[in-house]
C-alpha cells in the first residue's frame, strides 16, 4: 500500500458519512472529530467504518475503536500492514465470538479491554 487508504464512516439512523481519499495517520483529521462526535452523541445504533489498515491504525490509536470484527488465514505471505503496528502499549483484548473455518480460518469478534 502506498499509505494512502479510502476511509469512511456511517450510521445507521443518521446516514451522516465522513469520507476521506487524504493519507490516513494518527491526525486522520476531520474524519476522526466525526466519528468521536458521532460516538459522544450515545444515539442508538452502529457506526460502521470501512478501511484499510493505515485507516484502521489511526482509528485505534486515538481511541476510537470498540469493536473488531477480524479474520485470520493460516497463511503466511510475507508481507503486508498490520492495523495494530506502532501502537504505544499493548492492546489486550476480549474475544466476545469467535468460528473456525474447515479451512482452518479463524473469525472473532474482539472488544479492546478497559
Amino acid at each position: 500500500m502506498s499509505g494512502c487508504s479510502n476511509g469512511s464512516a456511517t450510521t445507521q439512523e443518521s446516514g451522516i458519512a465522513a469520507l476521506s481519499r487524504r493519507p490516513a495517520s494518527t491526525r486522520w483529521g476531520a474524519g476522526s472529530t466525526e466519528i468521536a462526535t458521532l460516538k459522544a452523541r450515545n444515539d442508538e445504533g452502529t457506526i460502521l467504518v470501512h478501511g484499510g489498515p493505515n485507516f484502521a491504525k489511526s482509528l485505534t490509536s486515538l481511541g476510537l475503536v470498540d469493536e473488531y470484527q477480524l479474520t485470520t488465514v493460516p497463511i503466511a505471505i510475507g508481507a503486508g500492514h498490520s492495523p495494530f503496528a506502532e501502537l504505544r502499549e499493548h492492546l489486550k483484548f476480549d474475544v466476545m465470538e469467535e468460528k473456525r473455518f474447515r479451512s482452518g480460518a479463524l473469525a472473532q469478534i474482539l472488544v479492546p479491554k478497559q
